[in-house]
């Protein structure tokens, strides 16, 4: 079966340089350095939380010849070694890039799932935004991981856990990621990027402890191009009329990235809430807020985008 990965960086891609998310670091470090890991993990958190991240250190612990007690991964064995140069044929990654995970990319998890590992003591199938298995995937899954070969182990990276089978998660053990602190994103953010002190602020403040968004706001220029939008609605969307708002609406349906620019939205009017002291003003705010998640939601299923901005629009204009 053919193997997709991503390059590990053994600098910044063990437990010890991991910035956040302490508990389940802690958990994952002990199971490694006990050799009691499980077959099935499954690591839930809005996107942008590191999931992905930590899923690969923990694989690449399950695959090292010589785990440290610390950081986990060595980065020097030959198996360490092979998850350098993204060769390991002992882990496979699906879904990384797909908005859908189709039953074909599954079937060939079923296919393969019974040859033994090739280097390695353990086969890892990580599958990235698990969320997006059509049901006839998600249901060859479950099957798998009812009676998983004792050398298999499956990491999923859930963006959206009420969208997976009740089934697929009472199968596995479930890490639910928080948001970092201000603190914890301020550094993380500062360790990988060149960013002044001014771009850092801004990017913590408007990256609701999600370092996946924090870099994209110092990385994407795009970026830089929402974050305008979304303040100069903020700004003046009490004086809007409602033919002006549904011309918003026409021009946020048009965005690539909608969904992610109603978070940004939200998060520009929480920022907005704690500014104010009436009770009025921070109830009609905090609806609002609650207009965007609930749009934002409906984005998610099969809807028509932009009919559901246009009501969207209607309900800001109608809360007073």
């Amino acid at each position: 079966m053919e193997t997709t990965q991503e390059t590990i960086n053994f600098q910044t891609w063990s437990f010890d340089k991991f910035i956040g998310q302490e508990k389940i670091v802690k958990n994952l470090l002990r199971q490694l350095t006990s050799g009691n890991t499980g077959h099935a993990y499954m690591f839930v958190g809005p996107e942008g939380q590191g999931k992905g991240s930590l899923a690969r250190i923990f694989a690449a612990g399950l695959l090292c010849e010589s785990v440290d007690e610390n950081s986990g991964p060595c980065g020097i064995c030959y198996s360490c070694s092979k998850l350098k140069k993204s060769i390991h044929p002992d882990l496979v990654t699906i879904g990384s890039e797909s908005k859908s995970i189709k039953i074909e990319e599954v079937r060939k998890v079923k296919q393969y799932i019974n040859y033994r590992p090739t280097d390695s003591k353990k086969k890892i199938y990580l599958i990235e935004s698990a969320e997006n298995m059509t049901r006839e995937g998600a249901n060859s899954i479950l099957k798998m991981l009812e009676e998983p070969p004792e050398y298999v182990v499956f990491l999923l990276t859930v963006n959206e856990l009420e969208r997976m089978l009740p089934t697929v998660i009472s199968r596995c053990q479930i890490h639910q990621f928080l948001p970092l602190t201000e603190e914890q994103l301020y550094k993380a953010l500062s360790n990988r990027t060149h960013a002044s002190q001014e771009q850092l602020e801004l990017a913590v403040s408007l990256s609701g402890g999600m370092i996946g968004r924090g870099l994209a706001i110092l990385q994407d220029e795009s970026y830089y191009d929402m974050i305008k939008k979304a303040h100069s609605f903020v700004e003046k969307f009490e004086k809007l009329t409602l033919p002006e708002l549904l011309d918003w609406a026409e021009k946020i349906d048009s965005m690539d990235n909608c969904e992610e620019f109603l978070e940004l939205l939200n998060i520009v009017f929480k920022q907005k809430l704690s500014e104010n002291q009436t009770s009025d003003s921070i109830n009609k705010l905090a609806r609002i807020m609650e207009i965007i998640l609930e749009t934002k939601g409906q984005l998610l299923t099969n809807v028509n985008r932009l009919l559901a901005l246009e009501a969207m629009m209607v309900k800001i204009k109608e809360v007073d």
